[in-house]
């Protein structure tokens, strides 16, 4: 059974070798406008052998070894001519090489992975010699880029950075992975960093959700001071059959915004409001002796209550005592006083 590292081996190989066939093909499109063919009968043959190769390692007919020596051996002798013309005009291209020493160390030891670092280092510093020595950058620039206006010279230098790029990028993600699986520590402090980074986000979520938290109840405090304003003017509790959804299509606001500003703000609900202000209503009544000139009944139907339990039981909720215990104690207070 495959470990958890041969199978990102795996899986790099073929994913590298499908990179290197696309780009090849690119190449080949477009060395095929260049009035001198030679380039582009090249590409096309080592498409064919980019093709054939993944073949191979796709069912297994190559051991891992063998892939990666041969899969970069390849990659090498087909940038190398590439690297030697284009480096006097593009000598970024030398980062071609880089990816070399990336691969080998997900499949090989530190060790080896430095030992490659003495050929790349010695192709990069000799490539400006030996390609003067026989000529390919005059001869290059001679069949590429003086076939070409500047744009278009400018959009293929871009458009090859952008694949160095890719590479790069590619690469360095899977020897990442296997770097993770390899060192416990390096591990140990990956899982710390994403844990750092997941509390800092938190914090921020958290920063962010107390900003809309502030907001929201700013607008619910303004839609409550709205709401007792309009029925302090009003005076619409009077009405017995006075419901949220009038008040709430009388301010043109949602009747559910109309509740939780309510519940929120004033931690009351729209019955339990009305009630507040129809029991007041009652009181002041009480207080000026109307229940003389009227009786009882009379009164809690002119605050907007329907039923006398109904007011009797609300007005015990709100004051301790009943309407009749209340208006008694009025008649003590006035005894006293006088």
């Amino acid at each position: 059974m495959l470990s958890t590292v041969e199978k990102i081996q795996q899986v790099f190989i073929r994913r590298f070798t499908l990179l290197m066939i696309v780009e090849s093909i690119i190449r080949f499109i477009i060395c095929l406008s260049f009035t001198e063919k030679l380039y582009a009968f090249i590409l096309a043959g080592i498409s064919v052998t980019f093709v054939v190769f993944y073949i191979f390692s796709a069912k297994g007919l190559l051991k891992p070894f063998h892939n990666i020596i041969l899969i970069l051996s390849l990659y090498f002798l087909s940038h190398y001519f590439y690297v030697m013309g284009a480096y006097k005009f593009i000598p970024i291209t030398v980062f071609w090489f880089l990816i070399i020493p990336m691969a080998l160390r997900i499949y090989f030891s530190n060790k080896i992975w430095i030992l490659s670092l003495l050929p790349v280092a010695a192709s990069i510093i000799f490539i400006p010699q030996v390609s003067a020595f026989v000529g390919i950058p005059s001869q290059y620039k001679m069949i590429i880029l003086d076939n070409y206006e500047l744009p278009t010279v400018e959009f293929i230098v871009n458009f090859f950075i952008a694949v160095i790029v890719l590479y790069i990028v590619f690469t360095a993600y899977y020897l990442w992975k296997v770097l993770i699986i390899q060192n416990p520590k390096l591990k140990m402090y990956y899982n710390l960093l994403r844990k750092l980074k997941k509390a800092d986000q938190d914090s921020i979520f958290e920063e962010d959700s107390k900003d809309n938290q502030s907001i929201r109840d700013a607008r619910l405090l303004g839609v409550y001071e709205l709401i007792i304003h309009y029925i302090e003017s009003s005076k619409c509790y009077l009405d017995s059959d006075y419901t949220l959804e009038q008040l709430a299509s009388e301010l043109k606001i949602h009747k559910n915004t109309v509740s939780i500003s309510l519940s929120h703000i004033g931690q009351i609900s729209f019955k339990g409001l009305l009630n507040k202000y129809r029991i007041n209503a009652a009181k002041d009544l009480f207080d000026n002796d109307k229940f003389r000139e009227n009786n009882i009944k009379q009164i809690y139907m002119g605050v907007g209550f329907k039923h006398n339990t109904t007011f009797n039981r609300v007005f015990k909720q709100s004051e301790g005592i009943t309407p009749s215990e209340y208006i008694i104690s009025l008649a003590k207070k006035k005894m006293n006083t006088m």
